[in-house]
């Protein structure tokens, strides 16, 4: 029997079902290329099942259309060509993601928008997008970039400015390490850690920055002075300040220190204490000055004298000064006051002049030249030509100047005394309750004393021997008869008197003019003596006479007891004895005397 070869074109469609072939009854061999194409294979008539692990179906065979079959492998899935990719498509409005291979790097892409995500290179992995690591990032090599972070083998990560005109070797860096258990933030130029000012900013303003010196900047950019430039804080517009803040018992303080121990640690402190609330101020580690919550001051010292004590200093090693310096031309000037006026008060130091100057009540009142000389109510002390002088001066109307002296002694209460080179000469001392004492020479003799009762000399305070009246004047005498009811009309040419204590001195030169018109008979009386005769007869001294009727050897006179008269006495011939002289007989209406008496008066 022969076998004709049976072509396709002879067999119709449908007439071969499976069931009519046997397994392994058609070999691949007996199949020609191209001869089983899809069109002849029932959909699910080929399951996994029939093909063989090894069957190695090239993927240019099958359609790349799976529809919603999964792929499962547990070998690899291979893509070649020049650019491949894989896509991941979306049946929505999301974009669309992919892997794309090419020239040697595996893109992750956003293929919607043609635009990549990270981009996997032989030495790098970079991320042209933001990289999130919700779940954190562990790195136990370094990270290496030629864009703007890096992280190191030393596990410095480093992020540099965005300019890359700069070049990355020479661009800034800020860089986060951690070195001897420290951890560090440092600014710097990459690769060779030059130094870059570190900068802080809010939005797009700097708000700080540490420059390259590691000075401290805040809200400038230009350092203070030089002696001082470690810390600059700036605000020109507007008020500005620095806050130390603590506890209600505590302290806020600022320690100048040239050291690490000791005292060296706080050589200069300012201290405020809140529990007390007062300041303190150290130099060389103690306390020179403090202020306390009522304001007062206290220098070198920690407490105060009394409530009202607002300045206090204390210098207890040695003397104390208190210095104010101003120019050539100007004053020192120390003010005292009330709300009302604050000078009102003052004492004054006026270099022009070199003269200290004392004012109360808005009102110079005292003065200190420049030669010592003192004024009181006077602005020029030394009118006269002695070297030291004090001025005591009131022009005011019905004003009186004093000076006074006071002591709390039993016996000698204030001294006035004059030295010559520093030895006493002479001076005034005021002893016991009523005693003004004169002294002099270096042992303080006593040489005269003003008492109660008056002036004593030497040591003498006895009443009866004290001086206690001095005055000096003019009196009126007159001639008159004693018989006649007036005085003769007399014109007085001299007529004074002194009296000191109860000693009276006077003197006269008188003309007799007219007689009175009631007569002229009895004796001769002088009237008028200022103060009455308390004494005996006291004679008096004639010195000159004229023109008595009578011729006179010799004319006296006495100053009657009791009285204050003088009665003229005369001697006409060659009697041994004078009389009284008779008005009548020897006064002219031109007669002149001249005569001085001393007598005793009662006070």
């Amino acid at each position: 029997m022969t076998l004709t070869r049976i072509t396709s074109d002879g067999i119709t469609d449908g007439s071969i079902v499976t069931a009519d072939i046997a397994n392994d009854a058609v070999n691949a061999d007996k199949l020609a290329s191209n001869s089983v194409v899809s069109a002849s294979i029932v959909d699910g008539s080929i399951v996994n099942a029939d093909i063989n692990a090894s069957a190695a179906i090239a993927g240019s065979k099958i359609s790349p259309n799976f529809g919603s079959q999964n792929i499962t492998t547990s070998g690899e899935i291979e893509i070649t060509g020049s650019n491949t990719v894989l896509k991941f498509t979306e049946n929505d409005a999301n974009p669309d993601f992919g892997f794309l291979g090419n020239v040697g790097s595996l893109r992750v892409q956003d293929i919607t928008n043609s635009a990549n995500l990270f981009i996997f290179e032989q030495n790098r992995v970079r991320s042209i997008k933001n990289f999130d690591a919700e779940a954190g990032l562990d790195v136990t090599g370094a990270i290496k970039s030629t864009g703007n972070v890096s992280l190191d083998a030393s596990k410095e990560l480093g992020v540099f400015e965005t300019d890359t005109s700069l070049g990355f070797t020479n661009s800034a860096k800020l860089s986060f390490d951690f070195s001897s258990n420290l951890a560090r933030i440092r600014s710097s130029g990459n690769g060779s850690f030059s130094a870059r000012p570190l900068t802080f900013n809010i939005v797009n303003t700097e708000a700080m920055r540490i420059d390259t010196s590691g000075r401290l900047l805040l809200g400038t950019t230009t350092e203070g002075h030089a002696a001082a430039d470690d810390l600059t804080i700036e605000n020109t517009s507007a008020d500005m300040g620095i806050t130390l803040r603590s506890g209600t018992s505590g302290q806020g303080a600022i320690y100048f220190s040239d050291g690490t121990s000791g005292d060296d640690e706080y050589r200069g402190i300012i201290n405020y204490n809140h529990a007390s609330n007062f300041f303190s101020f150290f130099t060389n580690a103690s306390e020179r000055m403090r202020i306390d919550s009522s304001g007062r001051v206290g220098i070198n010292q920690t407490s105060f004298a009394t409530s009202d004590t607002m300045l206090s200093i204390s210098e207890l090693t040695g003397h104390l000064e208190v210095g104010l310096l101003s120019k050539n031309d100007s004053a020192c000037v120390i003010n005292f006051g009330d709300p009302e006026d604050y000078n009102i008060g003052r004492i004054k130091y006026a270099n022009d002049d070199n003269s200290m100057r004392f004012d109360a009540n808005g009102s110079e009142r005292m003065r200190i030249d420049s030669s010592g000389n003192l004024g009181v109510g006077s602005a020029n002390p030394n009118r006269g030509s002695h070297n030291r002088t004090i001025t005591l001066s009131n022009t005011a109307t019905s004003a009186r100047t004093a000076v006074e002296i006071e002591g709390n002694t039993g016996n000698c209460h204030g001294a006035l005394e004059f030295y010559n080179n520093g030895t006493l000469v002479s001076g005034l001392n005021s002893r016991g309750s009523d005693r003004l004492q004169f002294v002099t020479g270096s042992s303080g003799d006593v040489r005269g004393q003003f008492t109660s009762n008056g002036l004593n000399f030497g040591s003498d305070t006895a009443a009866a021997n004290a001086l206690d009246d001095y005055e000096e004047g003019t009196w009126t005498p007159a001639f008159r008869a004693s018989s006649a009811s007036g005085n003769s009309s007399t014109n007085v040419n001299e007529a004074k008197y002194t009296k000191i204590g109860q000693m009276v001195h006077v003197s006269c030169y008188i003309t007799n003019t007219a007689h009175h018109n009631s007569g002229t008979g009895g004796t001769l009386r002088i009237t008028g003596l200022p103060f009455q005769n308390t004494g005996n007869h006291v004679a008096i001294s004639v010195g000159y006479f004229s023109a008595f009727i009578q011729s006179q050897v010799f004319v006296s006179g006495t100053v009657q007891p009791g009285t204050s008269e003088v009665l003229i006495r005369h001697l006409t011939g060659a009697n041994t004895s004078t009389s009284n002289m008779d008005y009548s007989n020897a006064v002219g209406t031109s007669t002149e005397i001249i005569f001085d008496v001393t007598y005793e008066t009662a006070s």
